[in-house]
């Protein structure tokens, strides 16, 4: 345990008090207050605290007093803690945001951001690192609320911004010496804006998709070939460019391939958007150009059934105005929460209740009960004969999200530091409250939890006590987790991680057995980045180019197959679950559809 004085009062942390853990400080959780300690604290960055500018807007979180350990230097600053927040990547999803949050939404909370940003120039201080790790946005039932934070590595006066994330800054600083001067301007954080804005809009970066020719982001980047020229191939995910309203389009490319640094016109913001109810999506056009044009959205967009090639395809659900919620598969019997643009239903179509997900509900599907989770509180909705039955406990949550599984019709929630059967009220496994993610399937488990810069992996068994470790990549220092996610048998499990730091991505599957010994594994920079599914002795992997399917022997994964007569009907950013009788459900952001591979078993 450590202590720090601040404001007369002496503040004690530990391991179990980290919520945050960046390349040169971490953050711990103290009450409504959040204390940043910088590992190695400089003169500079305790001059630059002493001099921070005060009546700055609200939604920045500023430091709010000094933070000294027991010699009395000053180590870091506390702040007022942001809870309920999520970072901005989230919008990046099309399946966390499907449904929930919706492209109006979005442009509002942009709006507030540039209303921030100006008034922080009217001031003299410009942001330099903006980034969707440093930008939040926190649900409320009619909007979402915005807040900036990292406030210290802000840029005024003498005190130069010494950091830049290379995929927010424009190429003009590529190389430079950030630390050395003052090099940011409003010019390059309306750049950053733009790039937000760009990708949560688009689902891509700026420089996102393949160009023939050039092939690196930086590169691309320098030369002005953003994704709007149409020799760039987007990815499956990203909307169609004609997506745009024309006159947002045409201030993209200003900025991207011409280069201009200049304050981003609000009034594009105030563009309206509309969701086509033919296809679903969300557009700034008079009509719909995916129906006009014949692009289309990464849902298949084909009869009940359909036979390309050695795939006969089954169109499950389909919701254009809508959302897939929440699938999942068990013994590969289906099971599925839908929003129809009215109400969300479960796969018999009984209503578990009307309107929309709220953001960030996080949900279990057992065969008659639904399972929602919002914040630490836990609700299951059965229906019987004599009507609906309403359960209500607690879980812990993680990053704004409630930490629970269900196992075929066992829940198992967090009680404290303790894994539990609900049911039973029998412990499963010692973890760790606020500081825990977990994925559940019928048989098998497995997450991780934080303790202090390092992250503890496990799996364990639903119906049994206990957990064993998991081998996964050790993460390095400032580096941060985008996503993971978990394919779960009877006696193997597969766990997809995918990591950024310093702008650099990075991917990796491991496939392990009930034992937790490692059975194979693939890492990279590129690569699907999630949704993979354990069929037999394989691993099916979603492409854009169709399913990859991944051979586990004993020297690991090898002879990788793509299965190209399954293109029309995947995309990289989909789920697989196994079905039955060697089929595969293959779970888009607003439809599922089964997958049979003719002689292919």
């Amino acid at each position: 345990m450590n202590s720090y004085r601040f404001n007369n009062q002496v503040l004690h942390v530990d391991d179990r008090s980290l919520i945050g853990s960046g390349g040169e400080a971490d953050v711990y959780g103290h009450g409504d207050l959040a204390l940043k300690i910088y590992r190695k604290p400089s003169g500079q960055q305790v001059a630059k605290l002493r001099a921070f500018p005060t009546g700055l807007p609200p939604e920045v979180v500023t430091p709010e007093g000094l933070l000294r350990d027991d010699a009395g230097d000053v180590v870091g600053y506390a702040m007022a803690r942001v809870r309920g927040g999520f970072t901005l990547n989230r919008l990046l999803r099309r399946s966390w945001r499907a449904g929930r949050i919706d492209t109006t939404a979005v442009v509002e909370l942009f709006e507030k951001l540039h209303a921030v940003l100006e008034k922080l120039h009217t001031r003299d201080v410009v942001v330099g690192d903006l980034n969707e790790g440093n930008v939040l946005f926190i649900p409320s039932p009619k909007q979402l609320d915005l807040a900036v934070i990292d406030a210290d590595s802000m840029q005024f006066g003498a005190f130069p911004c010494p950091v830049g994330h290379p995929r927010f800054i424009p190429p003009e600083l590529y190389g430079a010496d950030l630390a050395a001067v003052p090099s940011f301007t409003p010019g390059t954080d309306w750049y950053a804006f733009a790039t937000l804005l760009f990708q949560s809009l688009m689902y891509i970066h700026p420089y996102g998709g393949i160009h023939p020719t050039t092939h690196t982001m930086e590169q691309r980047a320098r030369d002005g070939l953003s994704c709007l020229r149409p020799e760039v191939r987007l990815p499956k995910v990203a909307s169609p460019r004609e997506a745009l309203p024309a006159d947002l389009a045409a201030t993209f490319e200003r900025i991207f391939d011409d280069g201009q640094r200049v304050r981003f016109d609000v009034g594009l913001l105030a563009l309206p958007w509309t969701r086509c109810q033919s296809c679903g999506l969300e557009h700034g056009r008079p009509a719909c150009p995916a129906c006009d044009t014949g692009s289309s959205l990464p849902v298949v967009n084909a009869t009940a059934s359909r036979r390309s090639g050695d795939v006969v395809a089954r169109r499950i659900i389909h919701v254009p105005a809508g959302a897939i919620v929440a699938a999942s598969a068990d013994e590969g019997h289906l099971r599925y929460l839908a929003f129809d643009g009215v109400a969300m239903r479960r796969e018999d179509g009984t209503v578990v209740a009307q309107g929309p997900p709220r953001a960030g509900l996080t949900v279990g599907l057992a065969p008659r009960t639904t399972w929602l989770g919002a914040g630490s509180r836990l609700m299951g909705l059965r229906e019987t004969g004599g009507g609906r039955v309403v359960e209500q406990t607690n879980s812990e949550t993680f990053e704004g999200e409630t930490v629970f599984g269900v196992a075929g019709r066992t829940l198992l929630r967090m009680d404290g530091d303790r894994l539990i059967d609900h049911a039973r009220g029998t412990v499963v496994a010692p973890l760790a409250a606020g500081r825990t993610w977990l994925q559940v399937g019928r048989h098998l488990g497995c997450g991780f939890y934080r303790a202090g810069r390092l992250m503890n992996w496990f799996m364990f068994f639903t119906d049994a006590a206990g957990r064993r470790p998991l081998a996964m990549p050790p993460l390095a220092p400032g580096e941060r987790v985008l996503a993971v996610s978990a394919s779960l048998g009877r006696s193997r499990l597969a766990v997809q991680l995918e990591t950024e730091r310093q702008g650099t991505r990075r991917r990796s599957l491991r496939v392990f057995s009930a034992t937790g010994s490692l059975l194979g594994e693939w890492n990279g920079d590129q690569g699907p980045p999630g949704g993979a599914c354990l069929v037999g002795r394989a691993v099916l992997l979603p492409t854009d180019d169709g399913l990859l399917r991944l051979a586990l022997a004993s020297h690991g994964l090898h002879k990788p197959v793509l299965f190209e007569d399954t293109e029309p009907f995947v995309s990289a950013t989909d789920r697989l679950l196994q079905g039955p009788d060697h089929t595969v459900y293959v779970v888009g952001d607003v439809s599922i559809t089964q997958l049979r591979l003719i002689g292919r078993n």
